[in-house]
């Protein structure tokens, strides 16, 4: 056997490879393998290449295992021959690091991948491979800062070595441009993709397949923006481009109109997507056949998209469908045909077929007990559906129970965010029926497993200590409700920064309890806080700014605070005039006004003030019970001014339009009688 004989091999194995026949080249190159490693020995030069060789073959058939153990053979062998730094070692070393980022094993990729990029040579070609291999590999472990750095390094080298027009350019572009995207950089993916955009407009033409894809991909960066109306625009012009050279019925034709539908799911426009999905299913079906993975994926949008657009019984009809699919695709025991088994339950609830929805959501926890353990995460997630569907009718005695139980068998063997969200949403339960003392005990259980297990920046502590604060101001534990709002507050702070929704949210709690603790001067400050952190937002509407400038008008009067009093009742009227000066909201503003001005004795601007609400309020409440606050400041004012026959009449008044509207026993008259006293 000679050499002539191998390179016939090897050649061959070249051949059928570019043919299209990766299994058949792979066993001719074994065939020549052997060969070589009989004729020339295990470490012979040649030997090597032909190992290298096929173990870049194994990769292309996604057979890594096999491309991984050659590889690093190549390399040892290179190594002990040419040296650790030789450009065949560096090599092999290559392709091992492909095929461990191909298996998952990324921390050993990035070490593989960096350890080859040191050693070649800066600024050429194969500096540029290992650079764009080494970006991925720290894309795998999560490293996407220093992917980010090392994609922008490779694109700048691949320019200049090559041009921004060329191929690869525009490859490395969509690389970059999916990185920035996966790493919350929304601004920089659109900028690329932009730019990607019109190079390869340019360059092929704008029905070219190349140009389409990166319309998608610029519609994918408008989407993660929530710029969906953008991200449709070009989904449209993709789709009618391929429509021209492509066909209706094409597969990539049909993944398009699929993302629009999704685009327009988004927009909260279900009619649109509707139709767009119900077209993807007929042509994925017409591509597929029935059972096949891009149908299910097909029928579980349709199915979403009706229960949207109320088509309670299509759904059901599209999820039983569904379900016989992924029953044939994957058996019953699959964690995805159990989800639908579940989403059937729920729809056969939403249909008032409610023995067919809980019969299903039991036999869905009983398979998953029997597939990953009773007690299990897996069974912990199906416990907590069945308890949905149970709550979905009211039947919260059932959903409590359902979740004791299953936490009970998890107890000892699971302990993560899956114990936490059943121990929460139990602790929910018992919030929504009032027994609020068993609401507390779990929210505080959970509340200690999610700190110790989520960590202090997790959404589900911050859930968690949310009922745990609700329950505590439910029972009145205010120095605890206050602990765990300030925490509460540290935390999303921490998390979501100062100005978040939830971070707002959680310092106006802050301020309701500090002034339940008689710390008023203190729930001033914090609620002067969150309107400076409403305004750093921006976006707020009216409706929001009034509820806090209301809630600072009340914690400062009681804090004695009166200009702030008069700032926030002046803030509250301008709000309200934007629907009419002599509207009741209006004429609250103005009594605050004049309840800050009494505070601050000046009694003459008060009366006025006072007055002008009362003519207002007189016209626009919505009953006579809601007039007696006016009469109370009217009275305050006159009393002030020494006009004490003015003050009695208005408390008098007062008095009896309580009486009228609440009854004479109500809290309210009584409050308004004893009000009334101070001016005999």
């Amino acid at each position: 056997m000679s050499e002539n004989t191998i390179a016939t091999h090897t050649e061959q194995a070249a051949a059928l490879m570019g043919e299209g026949k990766p299994n058949e080249a792979r066993e001719e190159l074994r065939f020549a393998l052997a060969l070589s490693e009989r004729e020339l020995g295990a470490d012979h030069p040649d030997t090597l290449t032909l190992v290298s060789d096929l173990s870049v073959y194994c990769g292309a058939l996604g057979d890594y295992e096999e491309a991984l153990a050659l590889a690093l053979r190549a390399a040892d062998g290179r190594a002990a021959a040419l040296g650790d730094t030789h450009p065949d070692t560096l090599s092999a070393r290559h392709n091992a690091a492909h095929a461990l980022f191909c298996l998952g094993r990324a921390d050993e990729a990035v070490a593989l991948a960096e350890q080859v990029l040191a050693h070649r040579t800066a600024g050429d070609a194969l500096a540029l491979q290992a650079m764009m291999n080494l970006a991925a590999c720290y894309g795998s472990a999560g490293r996407v800062e220093d992917a980010l750095t090392t994609y922008n390094n490779a694109l700048t080298l691949q320019i200049k070595l090559q041009g921004e027009r060329h191929p690869e350019t525009l490859t490395l572009m969509r690389n970059l441009i999916n990185m920035y995207r996966s790493a919350g950089r929304t601004d920089d993916s659109v900028r690329m993709a932009k730019r990607l955009l019109v190079l390869c407009d340019e360059q092929f033409g704008n029905t070219a397949a190349v140009t389409v894809e990166a319309m998608q991909n610029l519609a994918a960066c408008y989407a993660a923006q929530s710029k969906h109306e953008k991200a449709v625009k070009l989904l449209d012009q993709a789709l009618e481009c391929q429509h021209q050279t492509l066909g209706e019925g094409h597969p990539e034709t049909v993944v398009t109109k699929n993302s629009l539908a999704v685009n327009y799911v988004a927009m909260q426009q279900p009619q649109k997507a509707y139709a767009l999905f119900a077209e993807v299913l007929e042509q994925q079906t017409k591509l597929f056949g029935e059972e096949h993975a891009a149908v299910a994926d097909a029928l579980q949008n349709l199915a979403f998209c009706c229960v949207e657009n109320n088509r309670g019984d299509e759904a059901l009809r599209l999820y039983r469908r569904l379900l016989d699919v992924k029953t044939a695709l994957f058996g019953k025991e699959a964690d995805t045909t159990r989800h639908t088994m579940q989403d059937l339950a729920m729809q056969y609830l939403m249909c008032g077929q409610t023995e067919k929805g809980y019969t299903l959501a039991k036999e869905a926890l009983a398979l998953t007990e029997q597939v990953h353990g009773v007690g299990s995460a897996e069974a912990l997630a199906a416990a907590e559906m069945l308890a949905d569907c149970y709550r979905s009718e009211r039947k919260d005695k059932e959903a409590a129970d359902v979740l004791k139980n299953a936490l009970s068998s998890a107890e000892g063997k699971t302990e993560g965010p899956e114990t936490v969200h059943s121990v929460l949403k139990l602790a929910a339960i018992y919030y929504d029926t009032q027994e609020f003392d068993k609401a507390w005990q779990l929210s505080e259980q959970a509340a200690e497993v999610a700190l110790a297990v989520l960590g202090e920046d997790h959404p589900g502590t911050l859930n968690t200590m949310n009922i745990l604060y609700s329950s505590c101001v439910q029972l009145e534990k205010y120095e605890r409700a206050r602990e765990v709002a300030a925490r509460c507050l540290t935390l999303r702070e921490k998390a979501l920064g100062a100005a978040h929704p939830d971070t707002i949210a959680t310092m106006q709690h802050l301020a309701d309890i500090e002034n339940e603790l008689d710390n008023p001067a203190r729930a001033v400050e914090l609620v002067q806080n969150v309107l400076a952190r409403m305004r750093k937002a921006g976006e707020k509407k009216d409706e929001e700014y009034e509820r806090v400038w209301h809630n600072l008008a009340y914690y400062a009067f009681c804090a004695e605070r009166y200009d702030a009093v008069i700032e926030a009742g002046h803030a509250m009227h301008k709000i309200a005039a934007k629907h009419g000066e002599r509207t009741f909201p209006a004429a609250v503003a103005l009594q605050i006004v004049a309840d800050g001005q009494n505070g601050n004795a000046h009694y003459d601007e008060a009366r006025r003030t006072a007055e002008k609400a009362l003519a207002i309020a007189r016209d626009t409440a919505p009953n006579e019970g809601m007039l007696s606050q006016f009469y109370c400041t009217l009275a305050d004012a006159c009393f002030g001014l020494g006009d004490t026959d003015a003050a009695r009449a208005a408390a008098d008044e007062c008095v009896r339009l309580c009486e009228t509207a609440f009854g004479p026993e109500d809290e309210a008259t009584q409050d308004a009688r004893r009000f009334a006293e101070k001016f005999r």
